[in-house]
């Protein structure tokens, strides 16, 4: 995979986030999402899940613009974006980051906390991004890795790690919003 196809997924994130379709993100458009991804599983905005993601997506933007080196009430665009990912992909304590972003996702969809995500929760999790049920359905045979029917929450993690990390196009995390093509 060249760094440019890995630059289309950061793409592909930026698209989700950016809500209004402006080609500008801000703090704004993590709280909405954050809020939306709640939504979609009728938690109330006072449940601990949805101040868990809330909490996770403003520390995301909080790391994002120091990255830059803008203001927290600045706004970022598709080119600066997909730099700050290039940049913090890189480093370990922006994985770490991203694996704590990515079990409060998890956590949110585990509607029976059963430490599994069924097919069910799995594609309302990723419909809620953006891609289509059939896309979503594609991503968790990709992503189910022992074939338990399943996604585990160190399936889901590892996914998202190797969605925003791998330049390998065969690694499973390449499908998480569907295919890696």
């Amino acid at each position: 995979m060249t760094g440019g196809q890995l630059r289309r997924r950061y793409g592909r994130v930026f698209d989700q986030i950016d809500i209004d379709g402006d080609g500008i993100i801000f703090r704004g458009d993590f709280e909405q999402m954050a809020r939306s991804l709640a939504h979609t599983f009728d938690l109330p905005a006072s449940s601990p899940k949805a101040h868990a993601i809330l909490d996770h997506y403003r520390r995301t933007w909080a790391v994002l613009c120091e990255d830059l080196g803008i203001e927290e009430t600045g706004q970022i665009g598709r080119d600066d974006f997909e730099a700050a990912m290039t940049s913090l992909a890189a480093q370990d304590s922006f994985l770490q980051h991203a694996r704590e972003v990515a079990a409060a996702e998890f956590a949110l969809a585990d509607q029976d906390d059963d430490g599994q995500l069924a097919q069910d929760e799995f594609v309302r999790l990723i419909e809620a991004f953006g891609p289509s049920r059939e896309e979503a359905r594609a991503s968790f045979s990709h992503l189910d890795r022992d074939d338990d029917g399943q996604i585990g929450r160190e399936e889901y993690v590892v996914a998202w790690r190797e969605y925003i990390s791998s330049e390998d196009e065969n690694a499973p995390g390449s499908w998480l919003f569907g295919s890696p093509g």
